[in-house]
């Protein structure tokens, strides 16, 4: 069983101005959406049909949301690294080099906070290098590179096409701005067609490039 994938209404809903002495952006708030129905004798056998379907949506809201932020990232003016290939990402032998220069980009005033967000296939890269590079800290469990904690992001893109950006250094917190109006709010619809249950998803948010010195990207370009 799976919920309808959540899109963006073609008609935006408000906007709000970030200013500060960092940058001042206007982030236009769109509306998310997905329904699902389900026949109401499949509804009436299904046990905990509605936690099971708040569960799906909730999973489908959030790849919306981390597709949306992954689009906002990769329109934006970051500071790059190239893969030195045009159309691949680095070779095992050269990927962890071109790691430790991104690295060497950012700043320390955002250090503290940096994380590696990589795309699978960027990491699995990582992983043939056989360098020492990649360790396991079971007390935060989690991987990292160069002592920094490495979050896979599934929506990034795999660094085959030209302009692709497949990893992220730096501090997302500071670096992307993701503004929401209203919290996902699922409900339940009887007889919304003949003999159908809907389950009706709406959440209102947008992600926007903020900090553009927060982050260091692994762009795929000779």
């Amino acid at each position: 069983l799976s919920s309808a994938a959540f899109a963006s209404e073609a008609t935006n809903n408000a906007s709000r101005t970030a200013g500060g002495s960092l940058s001042s952006t206007t982030v236009i708030v769109e509306n998310w959406v997905a329904q699902n129905e389900i026949s109401k004798p499949a509804s009436e056998d299904i046990v905990g049909l509605d936690n099971i379907m708040a569960s799906h949506m909730t999973q489908s809201a959030g790849y919306a949301e981390a597709g949306d932020a992954v689009a906002a990232l990769a329109a934006a003016s970051f500071t790059a690294v190239n893969t030195g290939a045009g159309t691949a990402l680095p070779a095992a032998g050269a990927i962890v080099g071109k790691l430790a220069d991104m690295a060497g980009e950012l700043s320390s005033a955002y250090s503290a906070n940096a994380k590696w967000y990589m795309s699978r296939e960027a990491l699995a890269v990582v992983r043939k290098s056989n360098d020492t590079v990649l360790n396991f800290d079971p007390s935060q469990g989690v991987f990292t590179i160069f002592g920094y904690g490495v979050v896979i992001v599934d929506q990034l893109a795999n660094g085959g096409t030209a302009g692709d950006n497949s990893v992220y250094f730096g501090d997302m917190a500071k670096g992307l701005a993701v503004v929401s109006r209203k919290d996902l709010e699922i409900s339940r619809f009887m007889e919304t067609s003949p003999g159908m249950v809907t389950y009706f998803g709406d959440v209102r948010s947008k992600s926007a490039a903020w900090d553009l010195s927060a982050l260091v990207a692994l762009n795929t370009s000779a």
